[in-house]
């Protein structure tokens, strides 16, 4: 008997560009900084051009200390959209029965933000936030745990990090699926495939509307 494919995503850097979210929290802490008496334009131009963005802010800002900065930009309402062809495919995928999970680390409140103003609480049956089963991606828990949440389905994971996203579904026996970055140096983390094959994704896709062909 064929199993119904479960598709788990990965969420930074594969349903939506993760330097979107960096930019919009730049510009929150930027609007916090105008309240402080900076202009915010000139706040922005000091937080892009330095290596240590919020260390930068500070030192011409005193008054705006780093932590301030940090909880403005990890709490905001991120401005940000998701990629091409993400709504077709996911919506392709409901229309065939497939249950859709989200497991991505992070913290919750920024998680869960950027999930709610991508609209994705509409296709997702389950979402995993490391902060909140107490597990990332370099244990096997969050994929264990929606296997037992959801027994017997064919397990699909899809990623964008070599480093971290395909080594546990790879050993649980999952399909793994690398979406392969638009232009080279646009996602946070490098794709660079690893040499040891339990690291390596066994797709890798161009778009995701791809995804709709392999399963």
């Amino acid at each position: 008997m064929t199993l119904t494919p479960l598709v788990a995503f990965d969420l930074d850097d594969t349903l939506y560009s993760e330097r979107d979210f960096l930019h919009s929290g730049w510009r929150a802490v930027a609007r916090a900084a105008a309240i402080h008496g900076l202009e915010a334009g000139e706040a922005w131009r000091i937080m892009s051009t330095a290596p240590d963005a919020f260390d930068a802010l500070h030192a011409r800002l005193p008054i705006m200390t780093v932590d301030e900065m940090l909880h403005v930009y990890r709490t905001h309402m991120p401005d940000i959209a998701l990629y091409t062809g993400v709504d077709d495919t996911l919506e392709c995928l409901r229309s065939r029965g497939c249950p859709i999970a989200i497991i991505t680390d992070g913290r919750s409140l920024s998680q869960r933000n950027k999930i709610k103003a991508l609209g994705l609480e509409q296709y997702a049956d389950y979402v995993s936030v490391s902060e909140e089963i107490g597990a990332d991606k370099t244990s096997d828990s969050p994929f264990r745990i929606l296997m037992d949440m959801f027994p017997g389905y064919h397990y699909i994971y899809v990623g964008d990090n070599p480093a971290k996203d395909f080594v546990w579904p790879n050993r649980l026996g999952w399909t793994t699926v690398m979406l392969r970055e638009s232009r080279p140096g646009l996602n946070i983390h490098p794709q660079t495939l690893p040499q040891e094959k339990i690291y390596a994704p066994q797709r890798v896709v161009s778009h995701i509307g791809e995804l709709t062909s392999i399963l």
